[in-house]
Parts: C-alpha cells; sequence; structure tokens
C-alpha cells in the first residue's frame, strides 16, 4: 500500500532543507552527515530518507529550490511594467535580500555542487546559466534604455566620415593616428 503524505509535507520537508543548508554550509557536503542532519532537525535517519532517498538528494533539493525561488523572482521584476532601470534597480534589491537570507544555500552553490551526481549536478548548471542569462539581459535593458536616453534628441555621434566620399575622411584618417 502506497504511503500517504502528510496534510504538513511540505512545511517539514522546507525545515528539513533549511536546517540541512545551515549544517551543510558550516561542515561542507563532505562531512556532514544524514545522521547530522537528523540531529540538526529533531528527527531520526529514517524520517530524512522519507524526504530524501540520498544525501546527494538532499543537497540536490536544496539548491535546486533555492535557484527556482530566485528565477522566480526575477521573473516576476522582468515582467514589472517598469522602466528597465528600475526594474534592475529591484533585481539588485531582491538579490542583496535573498543573499542575506539565502547564505547557506550560495556558499552550497559555490562549494558543494562537485558532489552531485553528473545529471543533477549538469541540470543545476543549467538553470544557473539561465537565471544568468536573464541577469544579462536584464543589466542590457537597462543599458539599452540609458543610451537611448542620452541619445534621444541628439544627433548619432560622427563615425569621421566623409559623406561624399564614402571613406574616411583625411581629417579623419589623420585624427585616427
Amino acid at each position: 500500500m502506497t504511503r500517504v503524505r502528510a496534510h504538513d509535507y511540505e512545511d517539514k520537508r522546507n525545515v528539513i532543507l533549511r536546517k540541512a543548508a545551515a549544517l551543510i554550509a558550516r561542515k561542507g557536503f563532505d562531512v556532514a552527515t544524514m545522521m547530522d542532519v537528523a540531529q540538526a532537525c529533531g528527527t531520526s535517519k529514517s524520517h530524512l530518507y522519507h524526504y530524501f532517498p540520498s544525501k546527494e538528494d538532499l543537497l540536490y533539493a536544496i539548491v535546486h529550490d533555492h535557484i527556482t525561488r530566485q528565477a522566480a523572482d526575477l521573473i516576476r521584476i522582468v515582467h514589472l511594467p517598469l522602466p528597465a532601470d528600475e526594474r534592475f534597480a529591484q533585481f539588485v534589491d531582491s538579490f542583496m535580500q535573498g543573499a542575506s537570507k539565502s547564505r547557506d544555500e550560495h556558499i552550497m552553490l559555490m562549494n558543494d555542487l562537485k558532489f552531485l551526481p553528473r545529471g543533477q549536478r549538469e541540470h543545476v548548471v543549467a538553470d544557473l546559466r539561465l537565471v544568468g542569462g536573464v541577469e544579462r539581459a536584464l543589466v542590457a535593458a537597462a543599458h539599452l534604455d540609458d543610451f537611448a536616453d542620452r541619445c534621444r534628441g541628439q544627433r548619432p555621434p560622427s563615425l569621421g566620415r566623409d559623406d561624399t566620399a564614402g571613406g574616411l575622411s583625411r581629417q579623419s584618417a589623420h585624427d585616427i593616428r
């Protein structure tokens, strides 16, 4: 017979993730044991294994949930009907607040990904690249908005072309040297 999940399954899972992240960030994944995690959570190893079949699955859940939360917040900010520079400012604020709240998860991302099985590690790295790409797009949009604001109403800067001859003018060629 299949075991039914308790109504507070997700709450208990999140407590385990939070306490395990604090422990593993402090001790290191290679040193921390499932018994250590169970003690930190005030539960048994068998209870932990009900939520996570292995220590690597626990690590994956911690970093994957962390990245998923970051991505969701970033996507929320990207879709705000605000100018890019304001969205970028909100992103910076959100990132800084998230970093202070998720210090342990950041430490694990930096130090412990190497312990994940290849498939899980590749999935986390792909998620990180996706989040990084959205971050870079947000920064680029802010720069483009800033550039557009500076150029609005101005002639584009001269590239030193002699419009009648179609090439560099003698003066601009001299300036380049």
